[in-house]
Order: structure tokens, then sequence, then C-alpha cells
């Protein structure tokens, strides 16, 4: 992982036999300490506040209208072998001083310790080992607190006439440590709002601890400075005020009093100001444990570095050869190419022309053969797709698509014969149906007459270049089946399959059983789902005796807009967010499948200039201008982080809970679909994925197969991998959408590993395990 690395902290987790003395909390931030008033003794009143004159925080305390004492409680989490904890206190007046401490089951200890405070500073010691007055709650039967420590409180007991208050000026703590956890911290300078902030990181007990500047530039508003910790569910964020009336502050941060300390991880923290004129500036700095090195987060990976991927896009330069009409956005291919790469996408898949020059003889187009070695140059695989046109005779076709086969060798190995019959060129030239059933189990002249020409360019193609794989069929589902089987040449490879799900999730899909009537053949399962359809494939495949590939070549999620006029589409519009979350959610599941060779989202860049109202238009993970859409970024993150893995099916991991709301329930998703009711799935998918070059590691893959609509705020799960055993570092999980990381909690029960409360969002997450 690329760090920019400009200190070291080191933070003490386990007991041993050295004690070292190290700083808990600097006390120079209110606001990183909590304030009681004693509420079980009425009429207490004080604050944590900032002494002016010593510029360390103040525990004030009134006790004239009642109550007994008041506290204050450190937040940085108390390191594991914590002996004693010393500050350094001074009192404006005579009080008492106490302590209590609630250990890891929540048992609260009340020491015995009483120091009187009289106006002199006095260094006092808490044992965490203690003689105690008092001990009640958590796990009876305990005598002394248990590790991890949930809290330290320091009460102070006052003058009943008298207000006064209590100056902490350190907080230190003596431990032992046997390990040591070094967290590489990044020091950042940030500019905002006429605020310059100035970020350094420290040693303190509890990790890292970040000091923040932040100096008047003469121009200051009133503005909010804020820290965003990562965490499941929802993050943790610290503000602090600054009042732009005074010249500067100081604050001090520590990112592990809120959160666990994981060496695995590379804790993404955002730090913002933002003022109430609307100004807003941001800074990302990474966080690092010092065994994150050895975990990838998603950082960008080349085409060409990925050795071998499922994944593709397809792409439109051939149709871009003259620089005009509607997919001129593909005419400067090297750009999108480079993209393309950038985002680790291993397949295109796209056609390729040929022209009959004067030699009598066809020849590829030479624009086609210049982007084809581009992309291969870059790591890319080609799919490139052989046209089918009717009323080309055959014999006149086989020329044409043998000088293609012949010309692109060295270049490309797999071929897709045959391209939407229903739509292009067969059904248009003889009629029919759209999926080609006539009814009373007749098939319509169409789908005979593709299947002649389909055979014959496939079988002349293979035995001009019989290394070659092909592919073809790429008709509606139904209508493949027929031709699987009406007979298929053996010569077919592979058949392909235009996953396109229209308007529902990506888990489903508008073919099952309940469209059997319609189609006069069974595909699919009963719930029309994604899955059941692919594995009806696997069926029809061993029922007419030759096992193939499937190779799914479009698949895709328009983010078009609704105007009022095009809401009969067949296409669902998808906000952008939604499609990067549906193109992510079908590329995951189909990778569970293992009779899928090739996956190609539709398509790279929108065509017809991105015009908003049209479906076909909005296809692209980029706008016709080239700007990213979310989808983008997202498909770059997923084919870093499954760079080298695939689908463990020796993973066993059962969803053992996931429960909902009632009104999170869906129970349909489409009303009418050619008659049928299309029913929504509530269900979590999890599934494991290994890479040889990672044994140490797993990755699971979670998310909610639910509609998305972001109304609910999450919904949770558990989930137990059985024989997860030996995978007893802590997890690191990893929101794929938005690329942050974060902890997840985990137990260990016999040999399984257990994660009983997995906070799900709208995005699906990966969470990494490891030996």
């Amino acid at each position: 992982m690329l760090k920019k690395l400009l200190i070291s902290v080191t933070m003490l987790i386990t007991a041993t036999t050295f004690a070292e003395t190290v700083t808990l909390d600097s006390c120079d931030n209110p606001q990183s300490w909590r304030f009681s008033n004693g509420a079980e003794f009425k009429g207490a009143r004080g604050k944590i506040s900032k002494d002016t004159e010593s510029e360390k925080i103040a525990l004030e305390y009134d006790f004239s209208k009642g109550g007994k004492y008041v506290s204050a409680s450190p937040k940085a989490a108390i390191p594991y072998g914590t002996e004693k904890i010393i500050l350094s206190l001074k009192s404006n007046t005579k009080c008492r001083a106490e302590y209590r401490i609630v250990d890891a089951t929540g048992r609260t200890y009340h020491g015995k310790t009483r120091i009187m405070l009289n106006g002199k500073p006095k260094k006092c010691s808490f044992r965490v080992n203690g003689s105690w007055v008092g001990m009640w709650g958590g796990q009876k039967g305990l005598k002394q607190p248990k590790f991890p420590l949930k809290s330290f409180t320091l009460l102070i007991y006052g003058n009943k006439t008298k207000p006064g208050k209590v100056i902490i000026e350190s907080c230190d703590v003596v431990c032992n440590a046997q390990q040591k956890i070094t967290f590489d911290c990044e020091n950042f300078n940030l500019n905002g709002s006429g605020w310059d902030i100035c970020g350094t990181w420290k040693k303190s007990a509890s990790g890292p601890m970040l000091e923040l500047k932040a100096e008047n530039t003469g121009t200051a508003t009133q503005a909010t400075l804020s820290i965003d910790f990562p965490n499941m569910g929802r993050n943790h964020v610290q503000n602090y005020y600054l009042d732009g009336s005074k010249k500067n502050f100081t604050f001090s941060y520590s990112p592990f009093a809120f959160q666990a300390r994981n060496p695995n991880n590379a804790y993404q923290l955002l730090i913002s100001i933002h003022s109430s004129n609307g100004d807003y500036s941001r800074k990302k700095i990474i966080l690092a444990g010092d065994k994150s090195d050895n975990i990838n987060f998603g950082s960008p990976v080349k085409s060409i570095d990925i050795e071998h991927s499922t994944i593709g896009t397809c792409t439109h330069f051939s149709y871009a050869a003259k620089d005009q009409g509607p997919f001129r956005s593909w005419h400067n291919y090297r750009p999108l190419l480079d993209m393309i790469s950038n985002a680790g996408i291993k397949w295109i898949r796209d056609v390729v022309y040929a022209k009959k020059e004067s030699d009598g003889k066809y020849h590829t187009n030479p624009y086609d053969l210049e982007w084809i070695k581009y992309a291969r140059s870059k790591g890319i695989n080609v799919i490139v797709l052989l046209w089918l046109r009717p009323k080309t005779p055959v014999e006149e076709a086989k020329k044409y698509f043998e000088a293609i086969v012949m010309e692109t060798k060295d270049l490309v190995d797999v071929f897709e014969v045959g391209n939407e019959p229903e739509n292009f060129g067969f059904k248009p030239m003889y009629g029919g149906k759209w999926n080609g059933y006539a009814g009373n189990g007749k098939l319509d002249r169409w789908v005979h007459e593709f299947l002649k020409y389909s055979n014959a360019v496939t079988d002349h193609i293979k035995k001009v270049r019989p290394e070659i794989t092909t592919i073809g069929l790429g008709a509606a589902p139904s209508t493949n089946f027929h031709l699987l089987n009406l007979g298929v040449t053996k010569n077919l490879d592979g058949v392909t399959e235009h996953a396109y799900p229209f308007a529902l999730t990506p888990e489903k899909m508008p073919w099952g059983w309940v469209m059997e009537e319609r189609d006069g053949i069974k595909t699919g399962d009963k719930n029309c789902t994604f899955v059941g359809l692919i594995n009806s494939y696997a069926e029809q495949f061993k029922k007419i005796g030759k096992m193939r590939s499937l190779w799914i070549t479009e698949f895709g999620f328009p983010s078009y807009l609704f105007n009022g006029k095009n809401e009969k589409k067949i296409y669902m519009g998808y906000s952008e967010t939604t499609q990067a979350i549906y193109i992510l959610r079908r590329f995951l599941l189909s990778k569970t499948l293992p009779i899928i060779k090739v996956s190609c989202q539709y398509d790279f860049i929108d065509d017809y200039n991105s015009n908003p109202f049209n479906p076909e238009a909005n296809f692209g993970q980029l706008r016709t201008d080239r700007s990213p859409k979310p989808a983008y970024y997202v498909i770059q993150r997923m084919n870093s982080l499954f760079n080298g893995y695939s689908y463990d099916p020796k993973l066993l991991i059962k969803t053992e809970k996931q429960p909902l709301h009632k009104g999170m329930v869906y129970s349909r998703l489409v009303k009418d679909w050619d008659s049928a009711k299309i029913k929504a799935s509530n269900e979590v998918m999890a599934f494991g994925f290994a890479s040889p070059n990672k044994p140490a590691q797993r990755m699971i893959a979670v998310w909610s197969t639910q509609p998305y609509n972001g109304e609910a705020s999450s919904r949770c799960c558990s989930i137990r991998i059985t024989e997860g055993a030996p995978y007893k570092e802590p997890p690191v999980a990893i929101d794929m959408i938005t690329g942050r990381s974060f902890d997840i909690p985990a137990r260990v029960d016999g040999n399984d590993l257990v994660f009983d409360q997995i906070i799900l969002k709208n995005n699906p997450i990966v969470i990494k395990i490891i030996r």
C-alpha cells in the first residue's frame, strides 16, 4: 500500500514484564473528556471547561443546590496492562478526590483512595488493581477489573457552600507492554474559511494522538473543524468549533478513544472545515496499522497487472472510425483505453469491420486493427463480435469474417457470432415474435434461419482458425434454449447471454417458470433469479449432451431521466449511485458462478451524447464528456480487491440471522411483466473468495439484495463461517462504494468464525479475514 508517512506512533496493547509511563490525554481539550454531575444525588452542577491561565482542562463544580460529587472521564482508551492512572491535579479550594473503574464486563469498582486537595498542585496515583470500597454490576464475583477497561473516572467531592474547580494538568498511565503496534500517521495542513489548520501526530497511551492547531489568518469566519472516523454503521464525527473573533485554538484528538485498535487496518480519516456561509474544505489522511501493508484496500491496478479476470465492458470503437454520428465519443480510443486499463478491466467486446479492396478480397478496417493493437498493449483482451446480416449471402459472409479472423491472429482469440437476432437482421427480415415462439410448439421462421446462418459461419471460422474460442447465439434466454434444442453446431464453444434485468434488481431476471406459457419453454427458476437462470443454462447444456461455457456479453443499468414521456420504456431510469451499486452486485454474483467465463457491462462511455432522456444514451461508466460516474471508481476498486481472487466454494458461509423491520419488507418488484408478477428478494448474500497468492487471507463479499432506495438507515445480519476459526487476526471490512475501511467484530465459536452483528447499509462490503 502506497502511503506518505511522516511520523510513526507506537501504541501498547498487551501486558508483560516491563513498565512504561505514557500520556493518556494531553488535558487541553474539554471535548476529550466526559462530565457527570453524579446524577444519583440530585442537585450538583458543573462542567468541564478550559482554564484560561493554564490552557488545561478544569472540572468545575457547585453543590449549593445539592448533590454529592461531580466527575470527569477521559475518552481515550485505556491500554492493556495499565497498572496506574496518574493525574496532576490543582484545586482552587479544599476538596476530595476518589475514582472509579469500569471493566470489560461492565463491573464498576470504586477506589478506596481518598486524596485531599487544598489549592496546591498534586500528583495523584490511582491503582487499577486496588482496594475497593465498592463493587457492583458486570460479572459478579470478580475481585479485580478485567481488561480491556471501559473507563476511568475521577470523582470530586467539594464544599457544599463554595463553588470550585480542579485543574487537570496531565493524565498519564503506567502500563506493562508486550506487543507494540505502530501506526503510520500523516501530518497535514488544511486551509479554509480563513483558518490555517496544522495537524501533528504525537504518541499517547491509547495510540496516536492528533494535535490540531487552528490559526486565524485575519479573515476567519465562524467555522467547524470536523474529523470523520470510519466505523461500522455510523461513523464517529468529532467537531471542534472555531470562533472567528479569536486568533488561534489548540485541540487534541485521540481516534482510539472511540474505536478499537486494529493493526491490519488503514483508517481513512476525513478532516474538513465548513463555515456558516457555505465554505468547505476537506483533506483525507491515512492512519495505517503496522500490518496493513499486507492488506489490499483497493488501490487501482492496471489491466496488464491482472493475470486473470472475468470482468469486461462493451465498447463501440468500430462505430467511430469516421469521428461522426451518435458514437463519435469513441473515436479518440487511446484515452478511453487508458481509462479502461486504469480501472483494471480485462476484457472489451466490440464489432470489427472489413472492406473489399482493389485486390477483390476483404481486409480488416485499419482503424479497427489500430485500437485492437493498442488494447492488447495495455493487457486488455478483446472479444470481436461478428455481426450477422441475413441479406448477405452466407458464402460471402464466410469470406468477410475469414478476413477478420485471420488478420487479427495473435491479437484476438474469442469471436462472438451473431448479436440479438430478434432485434437485428433476422426477425426484422422474416417477421415473427421477439422471442421466436409462434405458439402450439412451433417457432418462427427467423429462429431457424438464424441458426442455419450462425452454424455455417461458426463452422467456417473454426475451420480456418481451429484454436479460437467461438461463442454466440445472443438471443433472449428462451430463444437460446430453443436454438440449443434445434441443434447448435458443436463448433460453438460458448453461449452468449445478454443478461439485462431491465427494471429489476441485479439478482433478478424477467425470466423464469412463470414465463413458460409465453415462451414455449421453461427457463430459470420459480423465483426469476439470475442464479436460477444461469443454472438452468447448465442444465440445458447437460440435457443436449455438450457442456459449454456461458459468456455475458451485455448487461447494464441506464442512468437516464424520466420526463413524463418515457416512463413506459422497458428499462428503469436508475440514479448514478444505484447504477454503480447494481453493476457491482451483478459482477460479484457472476463471480460465484463458474460457468460464466466473462461478464461484460454495457457499455464503457455513454452514446448519443448522453441524451438525458434516452435509455440507450446512459449505460456508460463515463458520460460522453469522459467524466466518470460513480460506477467507474466502484469497478476500479472491485478489480483491485479481487485481483487474484476467485470464488471459494469450500469456504462454507451461512447467513444465520437477517431480521427486517416490518416497514422494510418488500413483496414484489414488478406487478405485471407479461402478465407475471415478480417477487422482491429480501435476503442477504455472502460469498467467500480465496487467492493462491494470499493463502493466509480470505474475502467475504456481503450485500443486501433489496432494491436500493436509501429510505432505511441500515439492516443487520449475522453470518457463520464453518471451519473459520484459524482466522484469529482482527478482520477488516471495506465499503466497496466509498472505499473506506472499518473494523468489524467477530468471535470464535468452536471451529467456526462468527460475525454476530454486521450492520449493512446500502453498499456491498468486503470482509478480509486473516490467519
